[in-house]
């Protein structure tokens, strides 16, 4: 009788397939256990790390509207009501001040005024179109720098909800006001493009470039991004150096 034949031989021999089964059994499941643990410790961790981001957003909405408050209180107190001050003491004494007469101080509190009202809600928003809405954003850039503007597509205002215009009017006011602030751009470029499926808006300056904390610090950035969360847009910036900037948001409109 052939070995493998006698009982005992294949009884062993089935121990051992039946043992080799078992501990290949218990290395999947220990292996399947591990691999689920690690996948749950990345997926908390994950989590963890977007709780942070959004913690890290909620205190920068608190911090960028404090500032926000702030920067128009002093709008007001310093700028416009010494402007005003000054008119109501020229208009009194019949004297002038700095060189400046009432009718030319009164146009500067006008002007101030003017653009304190645009900042916090740009004027008939619901007939203005994304075109109107980019000039008005650009309108400081006019006086210090040469500002060129095309759009294709984006004449049209009331079609479209409000919410999504005045996000964008934010967003590209925020832009605006860096590269007047901090880039020392001679010329800035702006191209809009609309259709019935997104906005996209390309931001071009010839300034020093991004500060390489700019990602990493700053409401400037939190505030961008907060609302292109609320549009569901995609934004991107682009530093090029000593060639300047350039910021890309794309909004949908079919959400």
């Amino acid at each position: 009788m052939e070995t493998w034949q006698d009982p005992k031989n294949f009884a062993i021999g089935l121990a051992i397939v039946i043992l080799a089964f078992l501990i290949l059994t218990v290395f999947i499941i220990v292996i399947s256990r591990l691999y689920t643990k690690r996948l749950l410790k990345e997926e908390a961790e994950r989590n963890r790390m977007k709780m942070a981001h959004q913690k890290s957003l909620s205190d920068a909405v608190i911090d960028m509207q404090e500032n926000e408050r702030a920067r128009i209180a002093a709008d007001l107190h310093d700028d416009l009501v010494g402007k005003l001050r000054a008119v109501h003491l020229m208009l009194t004494t019949g004297k002038t001040v700095k060189d400046k007469n009432a009718p030319d101080v009164l146009a500067q509190s006008i002007e101030l005024t003017r653009q304190i009202s645009h900042d916090l809600m740009p004027p008939m928003l619901k007939h203005s179109s994304f075109f109107d809405l980019t000039e008005e954003a650009a309108f400081l850039l006019h006086k210090k720098h040469h500002l060129n503007i095309s759009e294709s597509g984006c004449e049209i205002g009331d079609v479209f909800d409000n919410h999504i215009k005045l996000q964008f009017f934010r967003i590209i006011k925020e832009v605006i006001n860096n590269i007047d602030k901090h880039a020392e751009a001679k010329t800035v470029t702006i191209l809009l493009r609309c259709n019935a499926q997104y906005i996209a808006i390309s931001i071009n300056d010839d300034g020093k470039g991004l500060p390489e904390d700019f990602s990493q610090n700053g409401l400037g950035i939190k505030n961008i991004e907060i609302r292109a969360q609320r549009l569901s847009a995609a934004y991107k910036f682009m530093n090029r150096g000593t060639k300047g900037s350039r910021f890309v948001l794309c909004v949908p409109l079919n959400q």
